[in-house]
């Protein structure tokens, strides 16, 4: 028999170095992370886990974690981003597994009102898997790229936050 310990660290990037944190309290062989604003929330995988609405959100400034309301669906395979400073969960599934079964919508998680909300099928964010994000530090970048991506059979998209 095999012990499983679920372990957590954090990155410092002033000191270069990785700091232990305590782990979250319920055990997840198999989970989805995504960090904001000084917090990480803990996202499960539904057939790998007891409790698969269960999100944890540890918070660093309290040192603790804390379990939010359960997950309105249960997703098999979830990602978790963080788009607007909002975390938003929806099922991370190639295109082809999507047109051959029922997938839930993804959900989002409102601060203020401590609740996981369904994501609006107007809403730019309803597929969002279909989405690739990156951090840039520098505009001239995302510039660059639209100039050397424009041509013949090229449609950029805007997409307006809601």
């Amino acid at each position: 028999m095999r012990d499983e310990v679920m372990m957590c660290q954090a990155y410092d990037p002033e000191e270069n170095t990785w700091i232990s944190l305590l782990a979250p309290n319920i055990f997840r062989a198999e989970f989805s992370v995504v960090a904001n604003q000084e917090q990480v929330f803990v996202v499960p995988k539904y057939w790998e886990d007891v409790h698969p609405e269960k999100v944890e959100v540890y918070d660093r400034l309290q040192n603790t974690w804390m379990p939010l309301p359960d997950l309105p669906c249960e997703y098999r395979s979830p990602k978790a981003v963080v788009v607007d400073d909002k975390i938003i969960i929806c099922e991370n599934n190639k295109e082809q597994t999507r047109r051959y079964q029922d997938v839930d919508p993804p959900v989002y998680w409102d601060e203020r009102a401590r609740i996981w909300r369904v994501t609006d099928e107007l809403s730019p964010w309803y597929d969002i898997v279909r989405y690739s994000f990156l951090s840039l530090d520098d505009c001239r970048l995302v510039k660059d790229l639209a100039t050397k991506n424009r041509g013949p059979g090229i449609k950029w998209e805007r997409i307006f936050l809601v």
